[in-house]
């Protein structure tokens, strides 16, 4: 998880800008429909997902644009970012603010957020290797209740 985003976005908002403090932009369509898709999503979901999701609504939408909507909505705080096992980033809009793990289920890739793992154990044994620029993230991967399969 590079950035956790939160609650409902509007902390330190002012109305026609997104993000806060000095990071503080103004909103786009483009942004605002890539954000909206990524509210609405239960799994974490890569830039293509958002390009064909969104064709229809922003038929003149490139790729390029894309990246770019994501980059910035990461840059402010409001996405979590997952690697994908094959190396390629995975996006949601997350609904807590605070530092936290994710459960993805296998089967049908939806994320269950789960309490804080000891993530300062984790930097504080990174940091007495010699390690900087420290950054922990933990991912998950299971079946969730939904999809497991009774027992018996």
């Amino acid at each position: 998880m590079a950035r956790q985003g939160g609650g409902d976005g509007a902390e330190g908002v002012r109305p026609g800008l997104v993000g806060e403090g000095r990071a503080a932009r103004r909103r786009s369509r483009t942004r605002d429909a890539v954000l909206d898709h990524l509210e609405r999503q239960r799994a974490f979901v890569s830039t293509t997902d958002v390009l064909q999701a969104l064709a229809g609504e922003l038929p003149r939408l490139s790729r390029g644009t894309v990246y770019r909507a994501i980059r910035l909505l990461e840059d402010d705080g409001l996405l979590d970012v997952v690697m994908h096992e094959r190396g390629f980033p995975l996006y949601r809009r997350c609904s807590r603010p605070d530092r936290h793990a994710h459960l993805v289920c296998s089967t049908c890739r939806r994320v269950v957020e789960l309490d804080p793992p000891a993530f300062d154990v984790v930097e504080a044994g990174a940091r007495a290797a010699g390690c900087v620029e420290v950054s922990v993230a933990v991912l998950v991967r299971g079946v969730c209740a939904a999809c497991r399969r009774p027992e018996g």
